[in-house]
């Protein structure tokens, strides 16, 4: 299949007959008044996009040669077909190619708009590559616009958000790139060091290093614990975050990992539960104790159905519920429950339905029903 614009096309090729033949060219009804044509080379003008079937005939005394071709009329307008994927959220000073796939008749131009309510930059090109220092840190639309004599067409904007990438090992599509950025904005971490910094997000972290993240998040950032005095036996005063370890201490968030004398461990991981208890105890307090966690499901004892009085209609007087209790046998006063989840009392519809549900009385009829129809109270908890 041949693709072109629409427009003029001309035909043409060896002669494969002798001089007596003739040609009989075929074309669409759109493209040619007659729908077809005996000059050997004729012009033909499409005037709209899609696949067209051209047959060419040749003949002669001894028989007809055919031979069938499809051409794909393409619009001369600008299309935009399909805009190539970018991050939205690119560090400042990376490269983004900015590609997309378009038709059109030549010559296309192409530009790309980047653009918020203080900044409007164009870059001309497809595929361009585009340095984010240009226009830096902030929130953009980018937006593809195609052109030619034809026409002009856009694409749809899409959102980019240009961020400063402070340590080169978290990248800003790194899964906590807004937490580790959010504590070194904060002076909590600065990071493992480096050149350039890095903060090492997939290293453990020891028991000193996370009593200076602690301290300088109950404290701030600029605060500076008093000298270290060897509260700890294996944390002498020359040790580097010996200061932060003690004022944790003093702050009621770490006693230390035990020992006598007293030790902190501080070249130790930190576990995952150890670090719960920093991160409570700093918040609320040294002496913080969170509130236990919620009973267990239990059974309880159900209150059975209760019907009308033996011998009485329906429409009679009705006993009250202790009087028409009394009445059943031990063994039926205290039944285990069954079923699903119960509501609470203040919101769980009546055991004894009126029959009437328009009449409201004191005491309205019961119903009396086969099996209790009580059910257990299922506690939820939640997961610590």
């Amino acid at each position: 299949m041949h693709s072109i614009q629409v427009g003029f096309l001309r035909f043409g090729g060896p002669i494969l007959a002798p001089a007596l033949g003739f040609f009989l060219l075929v074309l669409p009804a759109a493209a040619w008044g007659q729908g077809a044509s005996t000059v050997q080379n004729p012009t033909v003008s499409f005037t709209t996009p899609g696949t067209k079937q051209v047959t060419l005939r040749s003949c002669n005394s001894l028989g007809c040669t055919t031979v069938v071709k499809n051409v794909n009329v393409l619009d001369p307008k600008p299309h935009v077909v399909s805009v190539a994927s970018v991050p939205p959220v690119v560090a400042l000073g990376s490269t983004v190619t900015l590609s997309a796939q378009t038709t059109g008749r030549p010559a296309l131009t192409h530009r790309w708009r980047i653009s918020n309510a203080l900044v409007n930059i164009v870059l001309t090109g497809n595929p361009v590559a585009w340095n984010t220092l240009v226009p830096g840190i902030g929130s953009y639309q980018v937006q593809l616009e195609v052109q030619n004599a034809d026409g002009l067409t856009t694409a749809a904007p899409f959102p980019v958000q240009i961020a400063l990438a402070t340590f080169a090992d978290v990248p800003v599509d790194y899964w906590a790139w807004r937490f580790i950025e959010g504590l070194y904005a904060s002076g909590i971490s600065r990071g493992c060091g480096g050149i350039p910094l890095q903060f090492c997000p997939g290293s453990l972290i020891t028991r000193a290093e996370m009593s200076v993240m602690l301290v300088r998040g109950i404290h701030g950032s600029g605060f500076l614990p008093p000298t270290a005095t060897g509260r700890f036996a294996d944390v002498p005063p020359s040790y580097w975050a010996a200061n932060f370890i003690e004022q944790l201490a003093t702050d009621g968030v770490s006693g230390g990992c035990g020992g006598s004398p007293p030790q902190f461990c501080p070249d130790d991981t930190s576990t995952r539960a150890q670090i719960a208890v920093f991160l409570l105890r700093a918040r609320h307090g040294g002496t913080y104790q969170p509130p236990p966690p919620p009973p267990a499901p239990s059974s309880r004892t159900c209150r059975p159905a209760i019907g009308p009085r033996p011998g009485s209609s329906s429409s009679g007087p009705r006993e009250s519920p202790p009087a028409a209790a009394a009445r059943l046998p031990s063994s039926a006063r205290s039944l285990p429950c069954r079923g699903i989840r119960s509501r609470s009392s203040s919101s769980a519809p009546s055991a004894f339905p009126p029959r009437n549900p328009p009449a409201r009385s004191v005491w309205p009829p019961l119903l009396a029903l086969p099996s209790p129809p009580c059910r257990p109270a299922f506690s939820m908890t939640r997961p610590l």
